[in-house]
């Protein structure tokens, strides 16, 4: 199966999304798998499917669905293989297999990094540019901030569906079987205008307020020249009846390579057409016949010639008076094959053909040379694995999935509704839980109802309240219980023995500044929350602060995202042979 071969199908695709694509990451949001579904089902599907293709090439015989426990073999060699023993308890079963998921997350996540790495490495050598150029321009135009590029190079945080696209669209990039590089030389200007901006970025950061105006001042106008188009290798036709309109008309239906035309046959297809004849400056010099396709704003005659593919070769004069006598033009590269396509002139532009697509990622004949070997460690591999008994593992998983819906799911869905909100939120009052459900029932909702609902939710724990009983601000208990045991399994810490209604301790905040190597200080939960995540690249949110001077649930997603996920060293886990 290839991506192309998912893209085709929805309900591939959609197994796509919940079976791989989400297997390297933490189950996002609602809001966020219906947005990663509707750019799935879009034009860049194939661009995301082969983004997070769970092997580092695009073989045929692969199927990401029957291998999606295997994780990729590659990703593996020279590993011992793991199975559970038939004695082994409950809790060692549970153990391996959570092991063994998170393991896989990890290898998935460096699947996607050392491709994002190799085709940097591809598109810097194409477009003649460095790596570090790449990147700058990459930070400049998906956008990214620069911690969170090197996050997704070394595998850290998995790659968002959004910033998938956003990074194809800022390299040119295209899949058909493999990954192609469209226009190298157009994308070298792009990253040229990139590392420029940046540097100018760079530069204004340090000027002062009054320095900074008179800057603002002196910036140019967003225009678009006459003749050019925001792609600086299309040139665009003066408009349909505009002047000169009529000269495009006759040399785009030209197909001689270097037409000449006196300057009297040019003035009568000028008032042939209705337009005014040539202006006297035409006749008096070459200047007017002077200019380049990139700079013809405000001289339309100048993109008559170079929107019909033609440049202006020579101008003979008079050699006494130096009146213009008659014009050739030279046909610009490529011309014939805009002339012969069907399409090409109505468009009213010309774009010289930029150069055939550049394979960049994977390289066939590496692959091709390591793929016998691969093939024989691969099966040598599998061969050990004991697949039946890793299911056995699997079932109390599986069973205990139902058991933590019931605990962290409330079965009302008016209560499924308010925690998810609250949840998304981190905290609410009275008049945002009201506005929410006037929203969701596309009705007005009593007062009492509202009343009604929040004592259910607080009676049944499923809110709390962390502002005054004058002034109450709501949040949802079981996420953010979620979100501690999650902070702390995955940097392989003790959990906190806490109430739900519990602040989060400052204590546990400093073991986990400790386990990513930031200094133990601050005073405060706030401001221990707030290193972390700024530290590594986050940014800080009102929204990350409750009532009570603690740290929000989404203040705690915050601090899992950056964090990461850890894994042990690969003599911790417990690889139990079958």
């Amino acid at each position: 199966m290839t991506p192309q071969d998912v893209v085709a199908n929805t309900s591939r695709l959609l197994r796509f999304q919940n079976e791989v694509a989400y297997l390297d990451r933490m189950w996002p949001p609602d809001e966020e798998v219906f947005s990663d579904n509707d750019l799935l089902n879009s034009r860049n599907g194939a661009l995301i499917v082969a983004w997070l293709w769970p092997t580092s090439d695009y073989r045929p015989e692969f199927d990401p669905f029957a291998d999606a426990l295997r994780g990729d073999w590659e990703e593996k060699l020279g590993k011992e293989t793991f199975g559970i023993r038939p004695s082994a308890s409950t809790e060692d079963g549970l153990e391996a297999a959570s092991r063994a998921i998170d393991h896989s997350r990890e290898s998935r996540r460096l699947i996607a990094a050392r491709r994002f790495e190799r085709i940097i490495e591809s598109t810097a050598r194409e477009a003649d540019r460095t790596a570090g150029e790449v990147k700058t321009h990459l930070v400049w135009s998906v956008p990214l901030a620069p911690q969170e590029l090197e996050r997704l190079l070394a595998g850290v945080t998995a790659f968002p569906f959004a910033i998938i696209v956003g990074i194809c669209d800022a390299l040119r990039l295209k899949f058909t079987d493999g990954w192609d590089l469209d226009d190298a030389r157009l994308l070298a200007r792009h990253i040229d205008l990139s590392v420029r901006a940046s540097g100018i970025a760079n530069r204004l950061r340090f000027l002062t307020l009054d320095n900074l105006t008179s800057v603002e001042s002196r910036l140019p106008r967003r225009t678009i020249d006459a003749g050019q188009s925001q792609d600086l290798d299309t040139y665009r036709a003066p408009e349909l009846g505009g002047r000169y309109s009529s000269l495009y008309e006759a040399l785009a239906a030209d197909e001689r390579d270097s037409p000449q035309y006196s300057l009297a046959e040019i003035n009568q297809l000028l008032l042939d057409a209705g337009e005014l004849g040539l202006p006297v400056s035409a006749r008096k010099g070459r200047s007017w016949w002077a200019g380049s396709g990139t700079k013809s704003e405000g001289r339309p005659q100048v993109s008559a010639w170079w929107g019909a593919g033609y440049r202006v070769e020579s101008v003979s004069t008079e050699p006494i008076d130096g009146e213009v006598l008659d014009v050739k033009f030279e046909a610009l590269p490529g011309r014939a094959v805009w002339v012969a396509d069907p399409d090409g002139r109505p468009l009213r532009e010309y774009r010289p053909p930029g150069p055939v697509n550049v394979r960049i990622y994977p390289d066939p004949e590496t692959l091709d040379n390591k793929q016998a070997d691969l093939d024989e460690r691969v099966l040598a591999i599998a061969s050990r694995f004991d697949f039946d008994r890793f299911r056995e593992a699997m079932v109390p998983v599986l069973e205990n999935l139902d058991n933590w819906a019931r605990l962290y799911v409330p079965d009302d869905p008016e209560l499924r509704s308010l925690t998810e909100f609250l949840d998304s939120v981190g905290e609410a009052d009275r008049f945002q839980i009201e506005r929410h459900f006037i929203q969701v029932r596309n009705e007005p909702v009593a007062a009492a109802w509202i009343t009604n609902l929040l004592t259910r939710a607080r009676r049944h724990d499923w809110i709390t309240n962390k502002g005054t009983r004058k002034r109450p601000r709501w949040a949802a208990l079981r996420l953010r219980a979620l979100l501690l045991d999650g902070i702390a399994e995955n940097l392989r810490l003790p959990a906190p023995a806490i109430n739900p209604k519990d602040a989060v301790p400052v204590d546990f905040l400093l073991r986990v500044a400790e386990s990513v190597d930031l200094p133990t200080s601050g005073s405060s939960v706030t401001d221990v929350a707030r290193m972390i995540i700024e530290s590594k690249g986050g940014a800080w949110r009102s929204g990350f602060e409750s009532a009570d001077e603690s740290v929000t649930s989404l203040g705690l997603k915050a601090i899992l995202d950056v964090v990461g996920m850890r894994m042990p060293p690969d003599d911790e886990i417990k690889w139990i042979r079958g």
